[in-house]
This record gives C-alpha cells, sequence and structure tokens, in this order.
C-alpha cells in the first residue's frame, strides 16, 4: 500500500473516532433509566420562556453554583454528561422549584433512591468516557496516540469492575456518596463490562493499524 493510501486510511480512522460519540450512546441505551428522566426534566423547566426565567430567578435566590440548567436533546449527545452532572447537583433546588409549581409528582425519580445511584453512576462514568472524548480529539495527535488512550480507557473500566466487586468506589465518587450504592454493585459491574466488551469489538482492528501507522510515522521521520 502507497504512503499516500496509508495517511488517507489513518486519517479516516482519526477523524471517525475524535468525531463519534458512541459511547455515550451506548451508555444511554444500556442505562436508560436515569437518562429518559434527565432528559425529560431539562426539557420541562425549559421548554416554557416563563417557567425558564422563574427557575433561573429561583437559583439566583438559593445561591446555587449554577445559574441555569444546560439544554439536551437527543442530537446533542456530548452534552449529556453535564446535563447529567447538573441535575444531580441541583437535585434538591430542582425539587423545591417543582413543589412551588405542584409538579413534582411528575417526577418521582427524583425521590427514587435506586434512581438516583443510576444517576450517580452515569455521572462519573460519562465523566471518564469526557475525559476520553477530550484526550483523541487533542491536536495534532498520531493514531498511536489515540489508541494509548483507548488501551488505557479499556484497562481502566477493567479495574473499575474488579473494584467495585470489592464495593469500591474509588473511581466513582458520586456514586460513593449513596449509601445504597452496593446494593447495586451486580449491575453496574455488568454496565462496566459491557462497555469494556464495546471497546474491544469497535477497536478490534485498532492495534493492527496502530502497527501501521507506527511505520508510517518511521518513513515519514526519514523522508
Amino acid at each position: 500500500m502507497s504512503a499516500a493510501m496509508e495517511r488517507h486510511k489513518l486519517t479516516c480512522y482519526h477523524r471517525w473516532i475524535a468525531k463519534s460519540d458512541w459511547k455515550k450512546r451506548r451508555i444511554a441505551q444500556k442505562n436508560p433509566g436515569p437518562v429518559k428522566p434527565v432528559v425529560k426534566l431539562v426539557n420541562f423547566i425549559r421548554a416554557w420562556g416563563l417557567q425558564h426565567r422563574q427557575f433561573i430567578t429561583f437559583l439566583e435566590e438559593t445561591d446555587t453554583d449554577y445559574q441555569d440548567l444546560l439544554y439536551h436533546s437527543n442530537v446533542r449527545w456530548i452534552r449529556l454528561g453535564k446535563a447529567c452532572q447538573q441535575v444531580w447537583e441541583l437535585k434538591q433546588e430542582i425539587i423545591s422549584f417543582l413543589e412551588l409549581l405542584e409538579k413534582a409528582d411528575d417526577f418521582p425519580e427524583l425521590s427514587d433512591t435506586d434512581w438516583l445511584c443510576d444517576l450517580a453512576f452515569a455521572v462519573d462514568i460519562l465523566t471518564h468516557m469526557n475525559e476520553l472524548n477530550v484526550k483523541l480529539q487533542g491536536k495534532d495527535q498520531f493514531v498511536h496516540d489515540m489508541y494509548t488512550n483507548v488501551r488505557a480507557c479499556k484497562t481502566k473500566l477493567a479495574l473499575f469492575s474488579k473494584l467495585m466487586s470489592n464495593k469500591s468506589f474509588a473511581h466513582f465518587p458520586t456514586l460513593a456518596t449513596l449509601k445504597e450504592a452496593p446494593r447495586h454493585v451486580k449491575k453496574f459491574r455488568k454496565s462496566l463490562d459491557d462497555l469494556h466488551g464495546e471497546f474491544y469489538h469497535r477497536f478490534s482492528d485498532f492495534g493492527k493499524i496502530d502497527v501501521t501507522s507506527a511505520g508510517f510515522m518511521s518513513l515519514h521521520t526519514r523522508s
């Protein structure tokens, strides 16, 4: 294969990985429990101008660190992690606001400890995936660098699952705040193992491409 063809192949693969949001889609598909209510809640608060302004005023009066909720839709997957985190950190303020509107009964999940565990897990795992996205989207990266980051993430997922089997939540600080978390270890380990398997499936040829890219870089350096 010519150097030009190798360059084109590697460039296409780089773009596909850097722009892909399949990780968050897979997390949402495998764990719809926390995601759908978050989207419903955020869209409810922001759906009407007056209601949205009332919520912003309410946050100002409660002196929180947030001034608003980040809008999320099924298209903007990259915002999913931040939306979940905001709902988590503002959950008490949101409950109070919904009670003022007499709408708290429309969102029973906010008082459901099992759902809150799911949300906390989603916040933490999406944070890890966002960190990987930032690394993959860095400028001037060779595929070898991206492969190293993906391989490191796969290793972390396996470690997370192993630690969680011992009910250790060292890498899940949000989940660790809930005393009910140990009851859900089996479910969360399965989610981690499924995500690890998805990485293996999606990047099964990445090692071969990494070897090719290393050869390409060597040729490029000598030229």
